[in-house]
């Protein structure tokens, strides 16, 4: 499945992406030229990961967030997909520090859309025949 570069809807994000594979990342890396050895890709102790990337030329950076479609229900890779975009917001507002980001409902909403916008592109990636099946079904 080909890497998508996801929509960036919040004043100053980074280029985002989510991998499904060792090999999407390795080719979302290259795609960035970002220079070789390329972190590795999803830890064995964790269900996802954010990487947070500079190649030298792209300002704001370059987000990847990794997880593996294994057998999980939809509402556990939410949750997942959730907890990751807490770590992109947090990668956004320490590359940005003079906006104010104390205001809870800015964090709200930005982790929502961050959210939103993982959740679509891994149902895209995994198949939305399958997810909307495993949706009804509550799984």
């Amino acid at each position: 499945m080909t890497n998508r570069w996801l929509e960036r809807t919040l004043i100053a994000s980074p280029h985002l992406t989510l991998c499904l594979s060792a090999k999407s990342f390795k080719k979302a890396c290259k795609h960035v030229h970002l220079p070789k050895p390329y972190p590795f890709w999803l830890p064995d102790d964790a269900d996802a990961v954010v990487h947070s990337l500079e190649d030298g030329s792209t300002k704001p950076s370059i987000t990847i967030v990794c997880i593996e479609p294994l057998p999980r229900r939809v509402s556990d890779v939410s949750s997942i997909l959730a907890h990751e975009a807490v770590h992109v917001y947090e990668v956004v507002k320490s590359q940005n520090p003079s906006i104010q980001w104390n205001e809870e409902e800015l964090a709200a909403h930005s982790i929502g859309l961050i959210t939103a916008r993982l959740i679509e592109d891994y149902l895209r990636q995994v198949g939305r025949k399958d997810s909307i099946k495993a949706i009804r079904r509550g799984r």
